[in-house]
């Protein structure tokens, strides 16, 4: 399986990625929110592009505190699920997470 993590060069098409994905939720709880907000609530994080055969087909976000990484957002689009992606993908996570130069990480 061909799948690989770079971080993110276009943060507007991740944050696209995800409003696609979370449109009924956003129309249901958040109906102020849209692309652009999506954007602002993830500049601060760690964003990846998730590479499947060499196209962009969802984004990981990642939070990095000082005792902990947090995996703050995960979003595959739908023609690519049920692939594995979702799988390789947490455990993208918890290799970077294991990583990290963490002051006091959790066991």
């Amino acid at each position: 399986m061909n799948i690989s993590f770079v971080h993110t060069a276009d943060l507007k098409r991740a944050a696209s990625i995800t409003f696609d994905n979370m449109r009924v939720y956003y129309q249901q709880f958040a109906p102020e929110w849209d692309v652009s907000k999506v954007f602002e609530a993830t500049l601060e994080l760690e964003n990846y592009d998730i590479l499947f055969q060499q196209q962009v087909v969802g984004v990981m976000r990642l939070q990095f505190n000082d005792d902990c990484c947090v995996l703050r957002d995960l979003q595959i689009i739908e023609s690519a699920k049920n692939k594995g992606i979702g799988s390789a993908s947490l455990n993208e996570a918890k290799r970077r997470a294991l990583n990290a130069n963490l002051k006091h990480p959790h066991t």
